[in-house]
């Protein structure tokens, strides 16, 4: 669960972004890094060479023999410790203090006499006169250690921090309306047809959820004229067959009456069926709702079936589930599922296994079968009307194709849900969920 987050948090826009986002700052931070290095480089060098020449003028001033008055002077003016040492004589600045025992880690070395070294945390800058002649200088106040420095460059963390956390804010509003855009675009592919997409904005998102509010403008304008042409002409069919029954009853009996009774019969479920379709998808059909025993009402819904191959077995059901639904439109979903799953069942096939389950909001009625199955690129259309897997559509192979459209809508009209899982050879499991409130 935790790795399917990170992944598709990784796989989005937002994250991507903020990756640019953070890597184009360490960039500009890295490239902002090396020139103040190679600034400073520049700028060391001049200065190593500039005191250089300052150390000389300053051994110079102090004369030889060195006074000793006139170094205390200038270490008191430029915070240093001036160390002398030559075979007569020994000092340092600004009293009687011990000379310090250099054993550098470090040694730059400025000119051939003067050069500059490192021992623990003490800068130091030698400059040998002669062989038995040299003075120390020490750094009391290392320039890397000034406050101001830390300052800066905490001012400058802070403010690249709010840069970066500004840019993310920034475009994550810019994409803000993708967030309602995909919401709809799987509302609409689930049927929700009514809903759209509320953006008021002038750029190409705007444009684009413009778009997307017309094509659903467009899609429920030529479902609602298909569906109410279907419903039409299932209306007008239905007084051209009753006078064609009537007609057929007052003719002579025969096989030619027999079969044409037959037609008619079909003809009059198909409209029936469809007639009935349209007014659940419509909600004018009433739902006459009562709190029933949901597994009794399975069994009598499916007790005319058990006698045909392969026959029907409960599994995993509960005794008694009380439910809140409308019997007669409930059995017809049952028997519709449970009639298929018979009727498509192979001779070497199981029984058809029936569970029940109640859960803390939804009751499952699981209906398993170990049939033909439905091969992975038909499942998406099973609920269309009229639509049927087998392209000849024979009587033998099936009926009109408005079954599990009649079951979907019925479902629907419960505030549950129909399911298919299937794979071609293997069988078919539908799931029926009725909510419990």
């Amino acid at each position: 669960m935790i790795f399917d987050r990170l992944r598709r948090a990784f796989r989005s826009i937002h994250t991507r972004l903020l990756l640019v986002i953070l890597v184009s700052g360490l960039g500009i931070l890295l490239l902002f890094r090396v020139a103040t290095l190679a600034h400073r480089t520049i700028l060391a060098n001049a200065f190593r060479l500039r005191l250089a020449n300052y150390v000389q003028y300053v051994v110079k001033d102090l004369g030889s023999p060195p006074d000793y008055n006139r170094a205390v002077k200038v270490a008191a003016q430029t915070d240093m410790i001036i160390y002398y040492l030559s075979p007569e004589v020994r000092w340092a600045t600004p009293g009687p203090v011990q000379w310090p025992t250099v054993s550098s880690r470090f040694k730059f070395q400025i000119t051939p006499s003067i050069w500059v070294e490192r021992f623990r945390r003490h800068r130091y800058l030698v400059y040998v006169v002669d062989a038995n002649h040299r003075f120390l200088f020490e750094m009391l106040k290392d320039p890397s250690s000034d406050k101001r420095l830390v300052q800066v460059n905490l001012v400058f963390l802070f403010s690249l921090i709010v840069l970066l956390v500004g840019s993310f804010v920034w475009i994550r509003r810019i994409l803000a309306p993708l967030l309602p855009l995909s919401r709809g675009v799987r509302e609409l592919g689930a049927g929700s047809l009514s809903h759209r997409v509320s953006i008021d904005r002038a750029d190409e998102l705007g444009e684009l959820a413009s778009a997307f509010n017309s094509m659903a403008d467009r899609l429920q304008h030529l479902i609602g004229a298909k569906d109410r042409l279907l419903l039409d002409v299932s209306h007008e069919l239905r007084s051209p067959l009753t006078r064609m029954r009537l007609a057929l009853e007052m003719s002579p009996d025969g096989a030619l009456k027999e079969s044409l009774s037959e037609d008619i019969g079909e003809m009059e479920r198909m409209v029936t069926t469809i007639l009935a379709n349209a007014r659940m998808q419509s909600g004018s059909e009433t739902l006459e709702r009562q709190t029933v025993d949901l597994v009794l009402l399975l069994r009598e819904a499916v007790e005319p079936l058990k006698s045909q191959a392969p026959g029907v077995c409960f599994r995993e059901a509960q005794e008694s589930i009380e439910a809140f639904l409308d019997p007669e439109k409930t059995k017809a979903v049952f028997r519709n599922v449970v009639g298929n799953a018979i009727k498509y069942s192979r001779e070497t096939s199981g029984p058809v296994v029936i569970s029940v389950r109640a859960g803390p909001e939804s009751n499952t009625v699981e209906i398993r079968d170990e049939g033909i199955g439905i091969p992975e690129q038909d499942l998406p259309f099973v609920f269309e009307p009229f639509y049927r897997v087998d392209p000849s559509r024979s009587k033998e192979s099936g009926g009109f194709g408005l079954g599990l459209s009649l079951c979907k809508a019925i479902m629907e009209a419960h505030q549950g849900s129909i399911s298919i899982e299937s794979s071609a050879g293997k069988g078919t499991t539908v799931l029926l969920q009725f909510p419990r409130k």
